[in-house]
């Protein structure tokens, strides 16, 4: 038995690198404290071995918690490490699998751990300059999720979407979203390394002899950015994507901003027709030509539809709420998309895919 009792305090000893000597109370079957020159630990034992208590190593870091062969594990342990970060929740074989680190800067990390890295799809980390992101990450790398940016950012609020790595650098890559600060639409929905698609190269699963051009999918609809076009002049708007309109409807505060920037001139306007609005009431409408509407695929080339027939509600209760937010948006019906030949939806990327002539 006194040889039993020997070689536990020598493989308790061999685990933590250090010769330890009870001080006080019962450090084989009770409550003791052991003292050494690296640690002291402070708590029960079992056969001479640790169970539940604290170790304080000479450097100020701490253990506290559940001990199986010297280690960490169960539920509820607290690790303090010298530079005052904190590790707390559930540890496996002296290793965190979940909970929470926080570090002296500030920056939080919440969620499951391996091989001490957040890992999986519900991990949140709170970073030292105010910004944070939630969403899925793979041995701490990001994988798909939100990114707020600190207040202190000008122009960003966040960036919901896929993330990939170059060099251990993250990137905004795959489908997502970039909000702006400044109000204005997103930026997306495609990216390639930082790169909105439109400004860098198309994804590889466009299809061959195809263009794509971004949709913003809002509410149930699809919204398409464009431009009006006439020489020199340009007018940048968002379409609502309508193949049930027969022609391209836009509201009177939108022509009198094209007519004043020169965009359509009095040659342009045609004839006076009569309109069913959505509640199947008749009203006025005056027909005219836009010279040029032009969109920008996804691998940066320009889309361009030329004599495009157009309708402008010229009814008094309209011409009234010119500035109400009730105002009609501008629709792209079937005078522009029939100029398209083909086309085909792609729902899951949000694009619009268009023969490449």
């Amino acid at each position: 038995m006194k040889h039993l009792l020997i070689l536990a305090i020598v493989a308790l000893s061999f685990q933590l690198n250090a010769q330890p000597k009870c001080v006080t109370g019962d450090c084989k079957n009770g409550i003791g404290k052991l003292v050494t020159k690296e640690y002291t630990y402070q708590g029960t034992f079992l056969n001479s071995k640790i169970q539940k208590g604290k170790i304080t190593f000479s450097d100020g870091s701490t253990l506290e918690g559940k001990f199986v062969e010297g280690k960490l594990e169960g539920y509820d342990c607290v690790q303090i490490e010298s530079d005052g970060t904190t590790i707390t929740g559930q540890f496996i074989a002296g290793e965190i699998v979940n909970g929470r680190i926080e570090d002296k800067a500030g920056n939080i990390q919440e969620g499951d751990f391996k091989n001490g890295n957040l890992n999986g799809k519900n991990c949140f980390v709170k970073f030292a300059d105010g910004s944070t992101f939630r969403g899925e990450l793979n041995e701490g790398k990001r994988v798909k999720g939100k990114l707020t940016f600190a207040l202190s950012d000008p122009e960003h609020t966040y960036y919901d979407g896929e993330f990939s790595y170059k060099e251990d650098i993250p990137y905004f890559n795959g489908k997502g979203w970039l909000y702006l600060r400044n109000g204005n639409d997103p930026i997306g929905p495609n990216w390639v390394y930082n790169d909105p698609i439109g400004n860098g190269e198309p994804r590889a699963d466009i299809p061959e002899g195809k263009l794509a051009i971004a949709l913003k999918e809002q509410n149930g609809i699809f919204l398409i950015k464009g431009n009006f076009t006439r020489d020199e002049y340009d007018q940048t708007q968002n379409f609502i994507f309508d193949t049930g309109a027969s022609l391209v409807s836009v509201p009177f505060s939108v022509l009198k901003t094209l007519y004043t920037q020169k965009i359509v001139t009095d040659a342009d306007f045609k004839n006076e027709i009569s309109l069913k609005n959505a509640s199947g009431d008749v009203v006025s409408g005056m027909t005219f030509n836009i010279k040029e509407l032009k969109f920008k695929t996804t691998n940066g080339e320009w889309i361009k539809l030329y004599n495009v027939e157009a309708v402008v509600k010229t009814d008094k209760i309209i011409l009234e709420a010119l500035n109400l937010a009730s105002e009609p948006p501008i629709l792209l019906g079937q005078s522009a998309l029939s100029k398209l030949k083909k086309f085909e939806l792609d729902y899951e990327q949000n694009l619009l895919l268009i023969n490449n002539p």
